[in-house]
């Protein structure tokens, strides 16, 4: 019983780690996109995006 449960704990460490890493992925790629923007002069540097 306890080693099932052991099992579940960390499952769902490494399930939270991969849902993590692939958030980070996201936000990475939206910076990017904004860089770029910036770039071209669609945003301004002035605009509320981090």
């Amino acid at each position: 019983m306890i080693t099932v449960i052991g099992l579940l704990i960390v499952a769902g460490l490494v399930a939270l780690l991969m849902l993590g890493r692939g958030l980070r992925s996201q936000v990475e790629a939206l910076r990017e996109e904004i860089a770029l923007a910036r770039i071209e002069g669609v945003l301004s540097k002035d605009s509320p995006v981090p």
